[in-house]
C-alpha cells in the first residue's frame, strides 16, 4: 500500500528559477531569455547596489522607460517581484508599446495567478512583435495554467520553431504531452529540456515521474525506475531543501522493495516537512514490510493525529496491529477506516481481513 503523488507537481519553479527577458530596444532583435537562478545568482548585495544605480539615474531621468525596465529586471533578481511590478507598470505607461515591459509584467501577472492580466498585456506583446518567441512561450503556459492546453501547445510549437535552443517551451510542452499520456514525446521534451538547460531542477523532477507513470503506477520496468532514482538523486542534488525530491526517489525504492534505501529519504523528507502525513504513511509501510512494527504504530499514530478522518491510514494501522496480534485494536481500526471511506482497491482487503478477525 504505497501512497503515490500527483505526478504533474511543478509547471514552473516560482521562487527558484524565473524567466525573463532582457531589455533591448524596439528595432533590435528579439530580446534574449535570461535565466534568473535564485539558487546561484543569490548576491542580494551586489544587486542591490545595481539597483541603487539605476535608481540614481531615474532620478536624473525619469523619463527613460528602460531604466524602469532594467532596475525591474533587477528587483526580480533580488525576489522583489512587486517593486519589479511597479517598474514594468512605470515603463509601459512612458512606452504603452515597450514589449519587453508588457512581457515581463504579463509574466509577473501569470506567476501570482493572475491570468486575464497576463494575457492582455502578452497579447499585446505578440502584436507588437509576432516574430519573438518569448510571447508565445508565456502565452502557452498562461494558456497551460488556465487547462487551455490545446491552445498552450500551438503556442509553444510556435515557440519553438522561432526560438529552438528555449528549455521552457521544450519542458511545458513536455507537461502537455504527460496530461495526454503521451509518455514517449514527454520523455523527448523534458530530455531536450535536460540538454538545453542541465541546471534546471523541474526537468528532472517530471522526467523521474513520467519514468515511473509511463507503464501505469507502479511502473515495474527496472530500467525505468533506475533512470527515476537517477533523475531524483539529480534534483535533490539541485534543490537539497525540497522534501518532494526525497518523497519521489523513497517511492521508486518502495516499489523496487529496496525498504533500506527508501528509509532515509522518507526520514529525510519528514525532517523537512514534519506535517507531511503522506511521509509517515509510507515510512510506516517501510517498517511494516521489514517487521518493526513498533516503529510502524508510531508512525502512523501521529498520521492519525495530523487527520482523524484518513481511511487508508487508519486501516494500515489496523493491519499492524493484526499483525501484532493485538486483534482488538485491528478490529477497531479496520473498522473505523471503512466506516470513514477507503479506495476501492482497499475496500475488499479491509472487508476479507475483517472477516478473518471476527470469524464473521
Amino acid at each position: 500500500m504505497i501512497r503515490k503523488k500527483d505526478l504533474l507537481l511543478f509547471v514552473i519553479l516560482v521562487g527558484s528559477i524565473t524567466m525573463v527577458l532582457a531589455g533591448c530596444g524596439a528595432s533590435e532583435p528579439c530580446p534574449p531569455f535570461v535565466v534568473l537562478d535564485k539558487r546561484k545568482d543569490g548576491d542580494t548585495g551586489e544587486i542591490s547596489s545595481q539597483i541603487d544605480n539605476y535608481t540614481n539615474n531615474i532620478q536624473s531621468n525619469p523619463l527613460d522607460p528602460e531604466l524602469y525596465l532594467n532596475r525591474g529586471l533587477l528587483y526580480e533578481a533580488n525576489d522583489d517581484t512587486d517593486s519589479a511590478l511597479l517598474d514594468y507598470s512605470q515603463a509601459i505607461l512612458l512606452n504603452p508599446e515597450y514589449y519587453d515591459a508588457l512581457l515581463n509584467r504579463g509574466a509577473i501577472y501569470h506567476e501570482q495567478g493572475n491570468h486575464k492580466l497576463a494575457l492582455t498585456d502578452i497579447n499585446q506583446a505578440i502584436n507588437l512583435r509576432p516574430e519573438c518567441a518569448g510571447a508565445f512561450y508565456f502565452r502557452g503556459i498562461t494558456y497551460y495554467a488556465l487547462g487551455q492546453n490545446q491552445e498552450s501547445l500551438a503556442d509553444l510549437n510556435r515557440a519553438i520553431s522561432i526560438d529552438s535552443h528555449f528549455y521552457g517551451s521544450y519542458f511545458s510542452r513536455g507537461l502537455i504531452a504527460v496530461d495526454k499520456g503521451d509518455f514517449a514525446q514527454a520523455l523527448v521534451d523534458f530530455n531536450k529540456a535536460v540538454e538545453l538547460y542541465p541546471d534546471f531542477p523541474g526537468s528532472y523532477y517530471q522526467r523521474a515521474y513520467t519514468y515511473i507513470y509511463r507503464a501505469g503506477f507502479p511502473n515495474t520496468n527496472i530500467d525505468d525506475l533506475n533512470r527515476a532514482i537517477d533523475d531524483f538523486t539529480v534534483y535533490i542534488s539541485l534543490m537539497p531543501d525540497d522534501p518532494e525530491g526525497y518523497y519521489g526517489r523513497g517511492l521508486v525504492f518502495m516499489v523496487l522493495e529496496q525498504y533500506p534505501s527508501a528509509l532515509p529519504d522518507f526520514t529525510k523528507y519528514l525532517e523537512i516537512l514534519p506535517d507531511g502525513i503522506d511521509g509517515y504513511y509510507n515510512r510506516a509501510n517501510i517498517y511494516f514490510e521489514m517487521g518493526e512494527f513498533e516503529k510502524a504504530i508510531s508512525d502512523l499514530d501521529i498520521a492519525v493525529n495530523l487527520n482523524p478522518k484518513d481511511g487508508p491510514v487508519i486501516f494500515l494501522r489496523g493491519v499492524v496491529y493484526a499483525n501484532m496480534g493485538e486483534e482488538d485494536k485491528a478490529i477497531s481500526d479496520i473498522t473505523r477506516s471503512l466506516e470513514i471511506g477507503l479506495p476501492d482497491e482497499m475496500v475488499e482487503k479491509a472487508e476479507e481481513l475483517l472477516e478473518d478477525l471476527t470469524g464473521q
